[in-house]
C-alpha cells in the first residue's frame, strides 16, 4: 500500500475553498442555486476499476464512508474535515472549534469547519 504524504492532505483541505469558489462563480453566472457540501476524511483506501461494458474507477473503505457522513454533515456550501486530517492541515488553514456531532453507523466524530473566508 502507497503511503501519502502531508502534501496530498493538504492539496485536498486546500482543493475544496477553490472548488466552492468556482461554485459560487457559476451559481453566480447561471443563476442557478448550486449547493455543495465538502467533507474530507484522510486514511487508507482501496480503488480499482469496476465493471466490463464500461469500465469506471472508484475507490471503497472506511476512509470513503467516513469522508462522505462528514460531507453529510457540512453545511450546503461549507467544507468540513475530520480529526484526522485536521491534524495534517493545522497551520495551513483556519478552522472553527472542533464540534463532536454522531455520524450514521460511526459513532461520535470531531470534525472541524473551514472558516468562512476560506470558502469564499
Amino acid at each position: 500500500m502507497k503511503t501519502l504524504h502531508k502534501h496530498t492532505h493538504l492539496c485536498s483541505a486546500t482543493f475544496a475553498p477553490k472548488l466552492q469558489f468556482s461554485r459560487q462563480s457559476r451559481a453566480r453566472a447561471s443563476g442557478v442555486d448550486i449547493r455543495l457540501p465538502v467533507g474530507i476524511h484522510s486514511g487508507p483506501v482501496v480503488g480499482g476499476g469496476v465493471g466490463t461494458s464500461r469500465l469506471a474507477y472508484d475507490y471503497w473503505g472506511d476512509t470513503m464512508n467516513i469522508a462522505s457522513r462528514i460531507e453529510g454533515a457540512a453545511e450546503p456550501n461549507g467544507i468540513a474535515v475530520s480529526a484526522a486530517t485536521y491534524q495534517q492541515c493545522t497551520g495551513a488553514h483556519d478552522f472553527d472549534p472542533p464540534e463532536t456531532i454522531a455520524l450514521k453507523g460511526i459513532g461520535d466524530s470531531v470534525i472541524y469547519r473551514t472558516k468562512p473566508a476560506l470558502a469564499h
